[in-house]
């Protein structure tokens, strides 16, 4: 059961805009306050930044408590991207530190309440950094000789742009780990997923891109705007044509596309039957 200690009688548009885009149903929920549960709850979680403080009310009796902060959105100004970003942090935040719960031994917990209020207590600070988190975001690029789109015969445009993206992201603390075909081949035929794209579509379906361990994206490289989402951050603009260029070492000629580059290692493939990936 999910209510408030001061609610404000209507839920937020944004909440409800994410959660249905998330696949989450919202019918039958509305706004309302902890003194009219149907229930008297066993654990009392507080998140929001100032609810650690609040006094529960005093029906609530002898419940185990724990708080797992996290900033309310619905305070959040700035532009809609930063607004929005804030709301996908919370509901990553607070879904992640669900589930960690969830996987907790809790039919052998629920007897120890101390053990149980320990397990609870951790959850936060040491899985999550201030109170956020990150998707993690795997990258797998098909095979070449490095990541970065200048060490071919040919610059490749795509790729310098989507390099300097990473870097962007990086910067700002979300880790985006890329994963070359040509250099780590086994580590695609460990990944269920990719091993079923490169079945289906072959290196066609490259690169592949995969947040939190689903495809989101295959066959061409996403926009900066794309992985700022994906990571719960406002995005910027990314690297314009001229700066693209400036990148790319002198005398080294630029090729119109990805597919022009063909690649620095030249194509992949995996024996029928079997699980090993063979480039290079």
């Amino acid at each position: 059961m999910s209510a408030g200690s001061h609610p404000t009688g209507q839920l937020h548009p944004r909440a409800l805009a994410l959660l249905a885009h998330e696949g989450i149903s919202t019918e039958g929920c509305h706004s309302k306050s902890w003194d009219n549960l149907p229930l008297t709850p066993d654990i009392v979680v507080t998140v929001c930044s100032s609810a650690a403080g609040e006094i529960c009310p005093a029906y609530l009796g002898p419940v185990l408590r724990t708080h797992w902060g996290v900033d309310d959105p619905g305070h959040v100004t700035g532009t809609e991207a930063e607004i929005d970003a804030a709301f996908r942090n919370a509901y990553r935040t607070l879904r992640a530190r669900i589930e960690a719960f969830l996987a907790l031994p809790l039919e052998s917990l629920k007897h120890d309440q101390a053990a149980l209020k320990d397990a609870m207590d951790k959850i936060a600070p040491p899985l999550f950094k201030g109170d956020f988190v990150m998707s993690k975001i795997q990258v797998f690029d098909p095979a070449m000789c490095c990541n970065t789109g200048v060490c071919g015969p040919e610059a490749d445009p795509s790729l310098l742009t989507f390099a300097a993206d990473v870097e962007w992201l990086n910067a700002r603390g979300a880790h985006v780990e890329r994963i070359n075909l040509g250099q780590q081949p086994q580590a695609f035929a460990d990944h269920p997923a990719i091993l079923r794209l490169l079945e289906t579509q072959g290196e066609k379906g490259l690169p592949a891109v995969v947040v939190n361990g689903e495809i989101r994206q295959s066959g061409c490289y996403p926009s900066r705007d794309q992985l700022a989402e994906w990571a719960g951050l406002p995005s910027e603009p990314s690297l314009g044509a001229d700066a693209v260029a400036a990148r790319v070492p002198v005398g080294v000629p630029v090729a119109a596309s990805a597919q022009d580059r063909g690649g620095c290692c030249g194509p992949a493939t995996r024996q029928p039957g079997s699980t090993t990936i063979k480039c290079c």
